[in-house]
């Protein structure tokens, strides 16, 4: 099994300027691949583990890719190293890199689309930048007094939600969400958030209205080396009111327990009433009832995916029939677990080229396609964007 020497951390990961990667074209590499068939069931009565072909490298990418984002068709990489985001198109393969350029020094760390609107933040330079999302050309780059190590962002037609880590020397601060008019691109204001390290920020249907879901990762333990949490965690669920200072706020606090903390951005069940969240330490879920307003899987009872007394990193995605996948960056698999009974389906799924070699797979996206679903992963360390092709006619 492969396995990380040192634990990347990406929650406080923060890249040097580089030099930009130069707009390009490339062929899709579809030749390597390989299948796997089909498994049994999770859940009593509920659908068997589905046939995935997995191409482990489709592309490659440039430097530190952290966060993938996408519309209909259009998947946008964020590489920090690179300060680029670039565009793939999934239905035709088109890969445009470099499309949109946040120039040197910059660190662009995660990016939002809406509206004809690619919005990226740049944690170096406590900027953002607006991009068109069809042509890639800069439209503005916003700066405030506000923004400390901007990270996540999130676009409603009115407004946009910028999530400041405040890392420093000292370690992190109280951190904050800075609000900005999207019309005029003027900052408007700042938001308190319950718990450090505000990382991710999401629009998503919760109780079948338009939610602001801000997850508060939280501190390390400086004396773990970076790898176990050290402070409470917080999910902050707003609901936009006429002003953007004064939003209806309902606050969700997470405590640690051992190495079970560090939640990762929200994944809304398919009928918009549980969030799950993936720990970048251990290999967990916790599970929020947003509408009866609880935690139904804590840290003191969280959803074990698979068995590991190591630190380990995770992102995930969820699926319009409530399949979560899971990357788990120090032994470049994919999980999948079947939210219906919050159970791990099938064996986990290789995603790496080499035997021996980590990759470490962390952003991932799935879009929704004719006669199954297409789920997309780009790897931090080799820095390609791989794909899996899910089978729905699966029995």
């Amino acid at each position: 099994m492969k396995k990380a020497t040192a634990l990347a951390i990406s929650l406080f990961l923060v890249s040097c300027g580089g030099e930009r990667s130069e707009s390009e074209t490339q062929e899709l590499d579809e030749t390597v691949s390989f299948t796997r068939g089909a498994g049994a069931s999770a859940c009593e009565g509920g659908p068997a583990a589905p046939a995935v072909r997995v191409q482990p490298r489709l592309l490659t990418l440039g430097g530190a890719p952290d966060a993938i984002t996408h519309d209909e068709d259009d998947l946008y990489i964020v590489e920090s190293f690179s300060n680029t985001t670039s565009r793939f198109d999934a239905a035709t393969g088109r890969y445009d890199g470099g499309f949109a350029d946040s120039t040197n020094d910059r660190n662009p760390y995660d990016a939002a689309v809406e509206g004809g609107e690619l919005w990226v933040t740049n944690y170096l330079s406590n900027t953002v930048s607006v991009f068109d999302a069809g042509s890639g050309e800069l439209l503005e780059e916003v700066a405030d007094a506000s923004f400390a190590n901007p990270s996540g962002v999130a676009l409603t037609a009115r407004r946009a939600y910028v999530t400041n880590v405040d890392f420093g020397a000292d370690g992190v601060g109280a951190g904050s969400v800075t609000v900005i008019d999207r019309a005029t691109r003027k900052v408007l204001g700042e938001l308190p958030v319950e718990a450090p390290n505000p990382h991710f920020a999401q629009v998503l249907e919760v109780g079948g209205e338009e939610r602001v879901v801000v997850v508060s990762s939280g501190t390390f333990d400086p004396a773990s080396g970076a790898t176990a949490p050290g402070s409470n965690a917080s999910v902050l669920i707003l609901t936009e009111r006429d002003d953007a200072l004064a939003p209806e706020r309902v606050h969700y606090p997470l405590p640690r327990n051992g190495m079970a903390g560090l939640p990762g951005r929200a994944l809304p069940s398919p009928d918009g009433r549980h969030l799950y969240f993936a720990s970048a330490s251990a290999p967990v879920l916790f599970k929020l009832d947003a509408l009866d307003g609880r935690w139904v899987r804590d840290a003191d009872d969280p959803i074990r995916v698979y068995e590991t007394s190591d630190p380990a990193l995770h992102r995930a995605a969820i699926d319009a029939d409530g399949i979560l996948w899971l990357t788990a960056f120090n032994t470049d698999r994919l999980y999948a677990v079947d939210t219906r009974c919050d159970a791990t389906l099938g064996e986990p799924i290789e995603l790496g080229l080499a035997p021996g070699r980590l990759e470490g797979p962390l952003p991932v996206v799935i879009r929704e396609v004719e006669g199954g679903r297409e789920l997309y992963f780009a790897t931090s360390l080799s820095e390609v964007l791989g794909r899996v092709l899910i089978d729905d006619e699966t029995p």
